[in-house]
Parts: structure tokens; sequence; C-alpha cells
């Protein structure tokens, strides 16, 4: 018993997890998979969306890349994924037509990427824990971007990132 155990009893839920979990976890009724930071190997970004498309089911996968990163979409097409390269104002667009809160709507596009960020920094700032962790995470996770394989080095470029973005 626990949080994945109640996880897996809801009829819809949101589960946020590391790396870990994409080995793990036997969770049999995943519809979506949003990569946040793209795994270090294709194979594991096979895997990860693998796990959307089980029991002959369909599954969606996103995965977020920096403008210095789209080269990666050629990358997985050439390891038969199929994959489209979405722009942020399409997701952006897609975001407002779903359940958005009502004032967000009202928002243009541009407006809607910037509340989000906003909003999200606005709340890690005033909580000084969530404040620590955040600033952990932004160390490991720049750490991280120094491992990729040397396959994939060519769009992870730790000297291509701007920092205060990737912050």
């Amino acid at each position: 018993e626990g949080y994945l155990a109640d996880f897996t009893r809801q009829r819809r839920a949101i589960l946020l997890a590391t790396d870990v979990a994409a080995r793990g976890l036997d969770l049999p009724h995943v519809d979506w998979i949003v990569q946040y930071d793209p795994p270090q190997e294709v194979e594991e970004y096979i895997h990860r969306v693998g796990r959307t498309a089980r029991l002959g089911k369909e599954g969606n996968a996103v995965v977020f890349l920096l403008p210095s990163e789209v080269g990666y979409v050629e990358c997985l097409k050439q390891h038969r994924v199929d994959v489209k390269l979405l722009s942020e104002f399409t997701i952006l667009h897609l975001f407002q037509e779903t359940q958005v809160a009502q004032h967000l709507k009202t928002l243009k596009l541009k407006g809607l990427a910037s509340f989000l960020g906003s909003f999200v920094c606005k709340s890690v700032a005033r909580d000084p824990d969530l404040l620590a962790k955040a600033r952990r995470a932004f160390v490991s996770a720049h750490r991280a971007y120094h491992t990729y394989k040397k396959e994939l080095k060519a769009f992870f470029n730790p000297r291509a990132i701007h920092l205060g973005h990737y912050a």
C-alpha cells in the first residue's frame, strides 16, 4: 500500500516519476508519457514510449526539447520512431482547448507561456524548502546533461544551452 497503490486505483491520474520508474514499475493503463528530459540513449526513449502501447493499446508520448536539441527528432526517425516536431504554440493551442481554467483560455498563446513560467518561478521562490530542492535538481540536471552518449552529443551539447533558460 502507498502512493503507487493509490495511483493505480484511480480512474484518471498523473504520476510524476524519475528514470527509476521507467524501468521498475508495472503500470498497465498508461495513455501518455511526458518526458521533460530526453533519455540518455535512444533505446531508453523507445522503452519509455513503449510503456504506453501495451496489450495492443495505442499510446502517446511527448518529449520536451530545447531549440538546440531539435536534431534529436531526426535521430529518432532514423531509429524508426514515429515522431513529429510540434512547436510550443501548437502545444499551447491544444492546451487551451482542453480542461484549462477559464481565465487561462483568455490569454494569448505567448501570454499563457509567460504566465505558466512566471507562476512556477514565483511558487518555487515563495517556498524555501521547494527552492532548495529546485536548486539541487538544477545542479543534478546540469551534471546529467554532460553524460549523453557520443551519438547524441551533437543534439545535447552543454555549451549550446542557456543556463538561465535551462534553470
